[in-house]
């Protein structure tokens, strides 16, 4: 009857047959199907999926200091955890660890971003009826994806600073929008 109890046994004999065979030599291996490394996100709670492999058997997969439940070592187990994360840079150590203790570690890096673009306005001039001069800069700590002044995408120098002239006229609105990464 498999039970708990009965998965633990058949895996401290398998441990002890490689262990007098000395046949597995090579750790596990960790792969992360999503996020993607460097991503940015916008949550603190993400769900973190991916795989480890063995030549012989994964017994242990841990999330930092969490670790993954797996009933019983396998030679490939899929696996799918939410995890808590912080504003900022989270660098999270991913390990796969076999029957025999040899393990494999990954490092992962996540970027959660929960405020949105900062735009400043240094200067607004009138340069011409119905036309303006605006400059300005455009900042986020993941960077800036896009920036629109009056429905125009608007290049920016050196990654967040704009100079550009607009016409405003008949309404004399300045429309903007910022999008971060």
């Amino acid at each position: 009857v498999e039970s708990n109890k009965a998965q633990y046994y058949l895996d401290l004999v398998r441990k002890r047959e490689l262990e007098q065979s000395r046949a597995d030599q090579l750790p596990p291996k960790v792969e992360i199907f999503s996020p993607k490394e460097h991503a940015y996100v916008n949550q603190t709670e993400i769900e973190i999926s991916g795989r480890a492999q063995d030549d012989y058997f994964v017994k242990e997969i841990w999330i930092d200091d969490q670790p993954v439940v797996i009933p019983l070592a396998e030679k490939e187990i899929l696996f799918r955890e939410k995890i808590r994360l912080k504003p900022g840079w989270n660098r999270l150590t991913i390990r796969a660890v076999d029957l025999t203790g040899k393990e494999q570690r990954r490092d992962w890096t996540i970027f959660v971003d929960r405020a949105g673009p900062q735009i400043s306005f240094q200067d607004i001039r009138l340069v011409a009826p119905g036309e303006v001069e605006v400059i300005g800069r455009a900042i986020d700590e993941s960077g800036i994806k896009s920036l629109t002044l009056n429905k125009r995408k608007i290049p920016l120098e050196q990654k967040s600073s704009f100079q550009i002239r607009l016409q405003v006229a008949p309404e004399y609105k300045l429309w903007f929008q910022a999008e971060d990464l």
